[in-house]
């Protein structure tokens, strides 16, 4: 858990800021220092592509810039990330659920818009992929810029 109290460490203005992802051992795969985001009748979503890493953010119903917890699983409200790798791996969100074999090491995270539209954070330290048996585990951690488009 070092790991992953060290990224929501850095402050939110820090040049350094971004949501990272992280291996449990402590490797970082990717750093996402901006997404794309927009709010429509649909909700929140943002997305933004690094090194072939995609990563899109869902909220719906999106009710204003505030925190949302995120849990594992499919809700009744759609509030989800997804995370897919490069070369097309499996995806990591927190849709997905632990195995029912693994103890659940958290119960959850949440995503939120740190002095409203202009950053969001994501804080989901154990997240799954969809692997049968043994899933592997990724940190997905920290703050980036939200990117509007100008209408």
């Amino acid at each position: 858990m070092a790991v992953a109290a060290g990224a929501v460490a850095i402050g939110a203005g820090s040049a350094d800021a971004a949501i990272r992802v992280w291996t449990p051992e402590g490797q970082e795969l990717v750093r996402f220092r901006t997404l794309t985001c927009r709010v429509d009748g649909a909700g929140f979503h943002g997305r933004a592509v690094v090194r072939g890493w995609r990563l899109n953010v869902r909220i719906q119903p999106f009710s204003g810039f505030k925190r949302y917890p995120l849990e594992y699983g499919l809700g009744e409200q759609l509030r989800h990330f997804f995370l897919d790798p490069p070369g097309g791996g499996e995806t990591y969100s927190n849709a997905q659920e632990p195995p029912p074999a693994a103890a659940r090491l958290t119960l959850g995270g949440s995503i939120q818009f740190p002095g409203g539209r202009k950053r969001i954070r994501i804080a989901f330290p154990v997240t799954y992929d969809r692997s049968e048996g043994e899933p592997s585990i990724v940190r997905v951690v920290g703050t980036a810029a939200c990117s509007w488009r100008r209408r």
